[in-house]
């Protein structure tokens, strides 16, 4: 793909190969809030190790993993966490309603999604009776 612009032309290959593959991972994870996990992980390692210091190993992972000592990163981790809990409840959800065409303009009015009771469409029954008499098939 060429680009122009500022009277420079820029070539600029595709995103293909490993480095895709670790864009969509990233993109992924961070999406589905897993960097909150792995922040965690690496805190409750580091707390683990600057215990065993002081302490027998099995304390140390107890007091690493009792919530009651605390380190920045968790610090850290607990409030960006809270903070993308907060976002979720803030955002509105909106529906798309077109109230009318002219020619090829829409006008989209968002209004509050409101949930409903879903009807289920899927076993009603049909109000008229079978054909009489039933239908033949192409072969015969």
């Amino acid at each position: 793909m060429i680009l122009t612009g500022a009277g420079k032309t820029l070539a600029c290959a595709p995103l293909t190969g490993r480095f895709s593959k670790l864009l969509l991972v990233f993109a992924l994870t961070f999406s589905l809030g897993l960097h909150w996990i792995f922040l965690q992980s690496v805190a409750w390692m580091s707390m683990v190790v600057d215990y065993s210091r002081s302490a027998p190993f099995h304390e140390a992972v107890a007091k690493a993993l009792d919530g009651e000592h605390p380190c920045k990163l968790c610090k850290f981790v607990r409030a960006g966490q809270e903070k993308e809990k907060k976002q979720e409840f803030q955002k509105p959800v909106h529906k798309f309603e077109f109230l009318r065409c002219d020619g090829n303009r829409f006008q989209i009015a968002f209004l509050p999604y409101e949930h409903g009771a879903a009807r289920d469409t899927f076993l009603e029954t049909r109000g008229e009776p079978p054909p009489t008499p039933p239908p033949r098939g192409v072969l015969g």
